[in-house]
């Protein structure tokens, strides 16, 4: 294994369980390899596990390479990725790559070597590794789209149900202290709509595709607007979330099952869509349209859990939803592109919510920009637990 490692343990990430781990664990596994800590930092406030990783490269800048070991969520790795992007112009002369193995927070369902995986790809003598991509999120003010922020991601970037979702769990955190939080969170936003359009970006070779569950194969999109240019879809939405990397947030809840059908070289990103008004039975925009229209996100969200099977979803003409029946349109939009523009209602406070790996934003009057990057990340594997080779060459 190449270069000197620093280990970073977020506490409070999950129900804390985590950092337990690292020391029962990960740190006995480096041990038994033989492999040796030269810096541990258990984080205490938001913000500090970038610090850290960037004063650790600037302390090695004589080597090629630096290891790390990141036992936290996919915020510790926003933190980390965006700190050392604000820095890259500092390694533009002296290139050094930095490379990651991401320990998953602990549940009661994934196995103690389903954890250990990426790390033990990081002892490895020869590891696999596939490009890991990286999403830009620029908030541009309405009125003279003018970029008042912008946020790097590299796992998920999300609107509506998902980021309510994150931000309301996070607000739970002390009443509710364990992972439960999360289902009282989905619970009480389960229900909601969000109004926005979204304008879809196409790839660098022009490309925008919506899979079709019928065929099993992606076609070419064209929006709602019918302009293969500029594709639109009008909201409301109940549920988008977007990844560049990843086929799936927990162990078992594959949310973007056909990642993995992209080649590692595109520079596209996947999108999973549900917007009520696709639903043959939805004619208003009543409580009980609401209502009803939950139980069916929560059977997608179930079917999510069932290796993503909720592509699979079709309606039928009376708007039941099940994968057998002749269909007449998929239940989930399932979009391949090069980005999105999130433009929210002004009267809809929570369509202005996004999250980027965890991160939330709020913007009163704005739209969001998310699009595909340049970077040198690699996977080694597009399931997580992942290893991670990050090259700072690059990416200014």
């Amino acid at each position: 294994m190449p270069g000197p490692l620093i280990l970073i343990s977020n506490p409070k990430c999950g129900d804390g369980a985590g950092h337990a781990f690292v020391q029962k664990h990960v740190i006995p596994f480096l041990a038994d390899h033989d492999v040796s800590v030269d810096r541990a930092v258990v984080t205490d406030a938001p913000g500090h596990a970038g610090v850290e990783v960037l004063k650790f490269i600037n302390e090695h800048l004589e080597h090629a390479s630096v290891s790390l070991v990141v036992s936290g969520g996919d915020g510790t790795l926003h933190e980390i990725i965006n700190e050392v992007y604000a820095a890259a112009h500092q390694f533009v002369q002296r290139p050094i790559e930095l490379l990651i193995a991401l320990i998953p927070k602990p549940s009661e369902s994934s196995a103690i070597e389903y954890k250990l995986r990426s790390l033990r790809s990081l002892v490895g003598e020869h590891p696999t590794t596939v490009p890991l991509s990286i999403a830009k999120t620029i908030i541009q003010s309405a009125d003279s789209r003018e970029t008042t922020l912008s946020v790097f991601s590299g796992i998920v970037t999300s609107t509506s149900l998902h980021a309510s979702i994150l931000d309301q769990s996070e607000k739970l955190r002390k009443e509710i202290p364990d992972i439960s939080r999360f289902k009282v969170a989905a619970q009480n936003n389960i229900a909601r709509w969000y109004h926005s359009n979204v304008l879809l970006r196409p790839t660098k070779e022009g490309l925008v595709s919506i899979y079709d569950n019928s065929s099993g194969s992606f076609v070419p999109y064209s929006g709602d607007n019918n302009d293969p240019s500029r594709p639109t879809m009008y909201g409301p939405f109940s549920y988008f979330l977007s990844t560049v990397n990843v086929d799936r947030l927990e162990p078992s809840f594959v949310i973007a099952p056909l990642h993995s059908t992209a080649s590692p070289d595109t520079d596209s990103m996947d999108i999973v869509i549900v917007r009520p008004r696709r639903d043959p039975t939805v004619l208003s925009d009543t409580d009980d349209d609401h209502a009803r229209f939950a139980e069916k996100t929560i059977s997608m969200l179930g079917a999510a859990y069932r290796k993503g099977s909720h592509v699979k979803l079709r309606y039928t003409g009376d708007g039941t939803v099940n994968e057998e029946s002749k269909p007449i349109h998929s239940f989930v939009e399932y979009v391949r592109c090069g980005g999105w523009e999130w433009a929210p209602e002004e009267f809809d406070d929570d369509a202005h919510l996004l999250c980027a790996d965890g991160t939330m934003f709020r913007v009163r009057s704005g739209v969001y920009t998310i699009y595909w990057t340049t970077s040198y990340l690699l996977l080694a594997s597009a399931t997580f637990p992942t290893f991670v080779k990050y090259s700072m060459t690059g990416i200014v």
